[in-house]
């Protein structure tokens, strides 16, 4: 990446294209000018992938598909992106102008991601009035960075000289000529506006003399010279058409009446009188942006209150041509409120794009008064924000909505209802809300529909309906097929796989996720947001099937794309998912990590019932529980526990009182833990969760076990795999480690009821595998100390525990990493779990 940074006026933009036109044919270039618009990460990408145009072959179609959903995942966009340039055989020079105008923090992560992750034919370039707020200090120590600063571009003695003479035309005395570019300091625009006063004055020499002050005043007065020397037609021209941000003729020509806009700003170019073309084709153009302040500065000096009627003229032309992004800018400039709201409301273009961030920024931009006044901008920002699950915004808006509501917003306040019971945790009064909004919204109103249709569903599953879940999910697919709304049909589809997933139909929901998956592979790819229910669903499936190593990458994906895109707590949930999976693999490290990373989410969005959860969870997973995992059990345990037993309503916590169970069965709290896994089992045969049912009574069967009950136990253990058996279900036996396969071993040799039982039951007992394959088997020691390794130790406790020299340790380490092949201890622990040794 190269960063080409300094102040306005230093020929930041005219240095990166002199370079790029001196490259050799064979090195393409995409140029990119920003504007504060461009913050809303849709339209930034959209305006991104065109630069681009036809450098991403077959992924460029599936990168804007991306952007056709409401909420896309661009973590997953620039991971494809990056694949897709990975791909190019020539160089490729991609140029951001203007970046310091960026400033929302997903963008600007996305931006170093694609910085440290572009292949070597491919470079970075931003142009910036600022430094950018990129981690640059390690871009730097990664050797990724080049750096151009103001001294790199401030003009030398002879390149001023230069410049005065070849490009302005002005012969000036080496005193005079010294004296302006020590006043100036090297700064071109300085240089430029100070030539274009010095072409009409009198006395070069007086004029470079009184030439002084602060870079902005020196600025506003070169720039109002240069513009007063123009025909007054002209600054007419060049300041009406100063209040927009980019310009063609065309819009031009609406905003001043002129049909010879497209001579006007040939000529302003050919003229060096900044302005500067925005494409090749020299049809689209900006003012430079220090001109741009002035001639505003100008406009409204000389004609107060022009420029809002001008706004006016610049909105009606950008809605005709359905640019409803720039319409409702102007609106909102022009201060004509009411328009801007209409605007937003039917902005159609803007909420099938899902250019969500737009829409809210111009939402938060209309005055207070409108929203007292209108129930529809009210409604329209609840809908924007129910996806983050914004509680006190949702409640706002419908406080404010209710007392200026018409009879046609009944439906909608009724669906803004759902959401917020939806976000709390109410579900028989949001699918109450939900089925009257759905009774009485219009048929062509898919906005709503599609919405409410959605919270419906997945607040019956939620409340444990599933007969009716399953129902309403068929309904909703069957509307969103009709209106050939893929988004919200990969969405529904991926919550009713997590529905089959949660009633133990496993091999249905594998079967219905998979052809889920393939059509929405077909469509737009892993990253697609709306595909991280299916994802995460088809994942557990896996899991629950004991094919562990096909459902983490699975997962993993899951909770990228659902990354920004569902509510952070079902995001908790993809990631526990993860976190189990990671610990699975013996890589407690990434699950720890990982657990963090969710913690600080629940944190920052200030889940309370979640904060704690996900290191608990893995702690209690975890297989050797030591005690930093023992304190973040029992301080969960301390946080949720009594709140969970009066019935805490939050649903990401559903698996809560099995996990109090596990904590309170590693203590001498051991009849409360069996009492309550009891319970966890009733309830969910109740409602109709076969796994969880199957994996309380597995636990059930092993506290028994522990507590001396061997015959209730091998009986308990009996029913839990007949009930897992016809579907396979393998997860909840695996999970528990070496006492649930000796267990299961006992219930073995004491006879299966049937063979097929039987068949079943030996998969959860795999053998242990010998280290026969090894060219040196491990000792016994060695075995020792990668057992104490497993279990967290450093190698001076492995020694105080063993009773042995540290550096017997160390020489015990070494030996059986270079046995096993492994380059480091983690590596070694998987390989000792593999072979079964722990």
């Amino acid at each position: 990446m190269t960063v080409v940074s300094a102040p306005p006026g230093f020929g930041k933009s005219s240095a990166v294209a002199a370079w790029l036109a001196s490259r050799p044919d064979s090195v393409h270039a995409a140029w990119l000018s920003l504007d504060e618009a461009d913050n809303d990460p849709v339209r930034f990408w959209n305006h991104f992938l065109t630069a681009l145009d036809g450098r991403l072959g077959t992924y460029r179609e599936q990168a804007f598909a991306f952007l056709d959903a409401p909420m896309p995942s661009y973590r997953a966009l620039v991971e494809g992106l990056l694949n897709a340039l990975s791909a190019l055989r020539d160089p490729v020079i991609l140029v951001l102008d203007d970046f310091h105008v960026l400033t929302q923090p997903a963008l600007l992560e996305a931006v170093t991601r694609l910085a440290e992750g572009l292949p070597d034919a491919v470079r970075l370039v931003l142009i910036s009035r600022a430094d950018p707020p990129l981690p640059l200090a390690r871009l730097r120590a990664q050797g990724l960075l080049s750096e151009v600063r103001a001294a790199d571009l401030r003009f030398t003695d002879a390149e001023a000289a230069d410049f005065l003479l070849a490009t302005m035309g002005l012969e000036l005395d080496a005193s005079d000529r010294d004296a302006l570019l020590r006043k100036t300091e090297g700064w071109i625009a300085g240089l430029q506006l100070a030539a274009l006063s010095l072409q009409r004055a009198s006395d070069a020499g007086a004029f470079i003399a009184a030439f002084a002050g602060t870079n902005r005043f020196v600025m506003d007065y070169l720039a109002e010279e240069a513009l007063n020397r123009q025909p007054e037609s002209l600054q007419r021209f060049l300041m009406e058409t100063s209040i927009l941000d980019r310009f063609d003729a065309a819009l031009c020509e609406d905003v001043t009446g002129r049909a010879d806009s497209q001579d006007l700003l040939e000529a302003l170019e050919q003229a060096n009188l900044f302005v500067v073309p925005l494409d090749e084709e020299r049809r689209w153009y900006r003012f430079h942006h220090l001109f741009g302040d002035v001639l505003r500065h100008q406009l409204q000096k000389r004609d107060p209150g022009r420029a809002a009627l001008l706004h006016a003229v610049a909105s009606r032309s950008h809605e005709a041509r359905g640019a409803s992004a720039e319409a409702i800018a102007h609106a909102l400039k022009a201060q004509d409120y009411d328009r801007a709201a209409d605007l937003i409301v039917s902005a159609e273009d803007l909420l099938r794009r899902g250019e969500t961030a737009t829409l809210i920024a111009a939402l938060k931009a209309l005055p207070e008064d409108c929203y007292d006044r209108r129930a529809d901008i009210n409604l329209l920002l609840a809908w924007a924000v129910f996806p983050a699950g914004l509680t006190d915004v949702l409640k706002r808006c419908l406080t404010r909505a209710e007392p200026v509501a018409g009879p046609g917003d009944a439906p909608r306040l009724l669906a803004v209802k759902s959401f917020v019971a939806r976000v709390e945790g109410d579900f028989p009064a949001a699918v109450e809300y939900a089925r009257a909004a759905l009774a009485e919204l219009a048929v062509g109103d898919w906005l709503w529909s599609t919405s409410v249709a959605l919270t419906l569903a997945s607040c019956l599953q939620l409340a444990d309906r599933f007969d009716e879940a399953e129902a309403a999910y068929d309904r909703a697919l069957s509307a969103f097929r009709h209106q050939g709304d893929s988004f919200f049909e990969v969405m529904a589809r991926g919550l009713k796989g997590a529905l089959l997933l949660e009633q133990g139909r496993l091999a249905e929901a594998h079967a219905f996720l998979s052809e889920t998956l393939r059509r929405a592979d077909a469509r737009a790819g892993r990253g697609w947001p709306p595909i991280s229910y299916a994802l995460s669903a088809l994942s557990a499936v896996l899991a629950l099937w004991g094919r562990f190593d096909e459902a983490l990458p699975l997962a993993e994906a899951g909770l990228s794309a659902g990354e920004g895109f569902v509510e952070p707590s079902v995001n908790s949930l993809f990631a526990l998912a993860a976190i189990r999976l990671r610990a699975r693999h013996g890589d407690d490290a990434a699950a720890a990590a990982l657990a963090s990373q969710a913690e600080a989410v629940a944190s920052r969005h200030r889940i309370t019932y979640l904060e704690g959860y996900m290191e608990a969870q893995h702690a209690s997973y975890a297989r050797s529980v030591g005690p930093t995992e023992r304190a973040a059990m029992e301080r969960w345990e301390r946080l949720m526990g009594a709140r969970l037993l009066d019935g805490l309503p939050h649903w990401p916590l559903r698996d809560g009182r099995r996990l109090l169970a596990r904590i309170r069965l590693q203590t001498e709290r051991k009849g409360e833990g069996l009492a309550l896994l009891e319970q966890v089992e009733a309830d969910a045969l109740r409602v109709g969760r076969l796994p969880l049912a199957i994996a309380a009574k597995a636990s059930r069967a092993l506290a028994l076990d522990a507590m001396g009950e061997r015959e209730s136990a091998l009986n308990l253990l009996g029913e839990a795999v007949l009930a897992a058996e016809p579907e396979g279900i393998v997860a909840p036996f695996l999970e528990e480690g070496e006492a649930m396969r000796r267990l299961l071993g006992d219930w073995l040799r004491r006879g299966a009821p049937t063979p097929a039982l039987e068949a079943f039951a030996k998969r959860l007992v795999p053998k242990p595998a010998d280290d026969a394959g090894l060219v040196e088997p491990l000792s016994a020691r060695e075995r020792e100390v990668l057992a104490l390794i497993a279990e967290g130790l450093a190698n001076q406790a492995i020694a105080e525990r063993l009773g042995i020299e540290l550096s017997t340790v160390k020489r015990h380490s070494s030996n059986l990493l270079g046995k096993l092949g492994a380059s480091n201890r983690t590596q070694a622990v998987a390989m000792g779990r593999r072979y079964g040794w722990f």
